[in-house]
This record gives C-alpha cells, structure tokens and sequence, in this order.
C-alpha cells in the first residue's frame, strides 16, 4: 500500500499497478470508491512491461474529499477469477485546492478546505480566543466562589455555630432536654409496679381481661357481664348488638347460641 497522496481535482491519479515478480500474464482491476465507498468507476488495467500495468486511459481526480482506488488481479479476461498469489492492495488521494494556501480568498469547495480557510481568518482565531478567554474567567468566578465559601466554613467559631443551631431553634437550654432521650425509666419515675396496679382504673382494666364473663339475657336483650373477684357482683353490663347496632333480643339454639351463653 503507497502513502496517501494529495491532488487537486483535475490532476491525473497515477492509477499504476506492479507485479512484483513481473508476471506480464495476469488481468487486474482498479475499483475506485469515493469518501463514502461508492464505487466511482472500474478501471481494466494493462501490462505496460516489466510487470507494470495501467488503464487506458488517464483517470483524473473527482471533486471528492478523497478516493480509495483498489486493486484485483484476476487470471482471466473476464475478470471472475481472483487470484490467490496476488493479493489485493490499496492507494489513496485527497483532493486539495491550490486557494487555500494563497492569501487571496477562500474559496473552499468540500468540508476540510473549509475547516482550513475558516480557522486561518485572523477575526475566526480572535473570536476563538475571545470565547476561551470567557469561559476561562467564568471558571475562575466559580472557583474564587468555592473557595470563599471552603475559607467561611474553615473560620466558624463554636460560638458562630452556636448561633445558628439558635436561630434555628436549638438552644443550649433545649439541647440537655436530649439528654433525658439516653436515661433509664426509673431515673424518671419514683413510681413502682405496686403503684401502678394499685390505682383503681389499673385494676378495673385487669379484671375485665381475667375475670369470669358470662352472655344472659336481661328481660328482651342480650347482654354481656363480667363479674368482680367473687364471681357474683357484676361490674360491667354491656348490652350485645348486631352488625347493624341493633340489640339483640333473641339467640337461635345451636352450637353457636350455646357457646355463647355459657361462660367466656
């Protein structure tokens, strides 16, 4: 493979194949592609001598960005057998214009002459500089920013956090009401368990859970008794309603009805 070449379009591409070992016999091709591999034209290549083979005719560089002209040696006149021996090989142009490197215009006729002509005007490279030179000082605002508040919360006091927990609400004087959040119960009652149960609604509470509970009827409805400690003397009479919140005035015999009024 030979190095890429510039030319300006029009120039003639040395289209030139050498067979190495100069076999004068073979039938070679040059497929030429342009930038975006379309095929631009084959070329049937002759032996000139030597091993030396080139087209017809001359081929003249295309107004394209650049070409890639391969090579295919086939053993036959039409072309449909490739040779094993003689492997592919590869050449390519790029197209230049002569303009771009005068000073008297920029006359740009495809994509990298016009990258060439625009970065090469005196007011491009200053604009350039100019948006650079920008945003590097819009940088240096925010790091003159990030270090300015780095330096305000270096040079806090304790008195300089202090005051704003304050301004928050959190005062010295709330701050050891915390304290009582780590500290054992007994430290904050005197109170014992015999003082618990021994208030009245403690108590009336314990014998509802344990007491004996019986469903009765009291003349046409349904209530529910829990008795005291001795059984007999009821301390609470709760009359039974349905889903409705009607009382009930009647239980039907069956499992349900005699498990109901039999002692809980």
């Amino acid at each position: 493979m030979s190095a890429s070449t510039l030319l300006e379009v029009g120039d003639t591409v040395p289209v030139i194949l050498q067979i190495a070992d100069g076999n004068a016999g073979l039938y070679p091709q040059a497929e030429i592609r342009d930038d975006a591999a379309n095929l631009l034209v084959t070329l049937d290549l002759s032996h000139q001598a030597e091993g030396l083979y080139v087209p017809a005719a001359p081929y003249s560089m295309p107004d394209e960005i650049f070409i890639k002209i391969t090579y295919i040696v086939y053993t036959d006149a039409g072309h449909t057998t490739e040779s094993d021996v003689y492997l592919r090989d590869i050449d390519v142009f790029c197209s230049i214009n002569p303009v771009d490197y005068k000073a008297t215009g920029f006359a740009v006729p495809n994509e990298y002459d016009a990258v060439l002509g625009t970065l090469s005007t005196e007011a491009n490279a200053t604009s350039n500089k100019n948006e650079v030179t920008a945003e590097v000082n819009a940088n240096e605002t925010k790091i003159d920013t990030i270090i300015g508040a780095i330096t305000l919360l270096n040079n806090l006091s304790i008195a300089d956090v202090q005051a704003a927990l304050t301004a928050q609400g959190y005062t010295s004087g709330r701050a050891t009401l915390l304290d009582y959040l780590d500290a054992t119960i007994s430290s904050r009652s005197s109170h014992s368990a015999a003082d618990i149960w021994a208030h009245a609604s403690a108590m009336f509470l314990l014998k509802i859970i344990k007491n004996k509970k019986v469903l009765a009827k009291n003349v046409t409805v349904w209530e529910l008794i829990i008795y005291d400690d001795d059984n007999t003397t009821p301390i609470l009479n709760k009359a039974i309603k349905d889903k409705d919140g009607g009382d009930i005035t009647d239980l039907e015999a069956g499992v349900l009805a005699q498990e109901i009024a039999t002692s809980v």
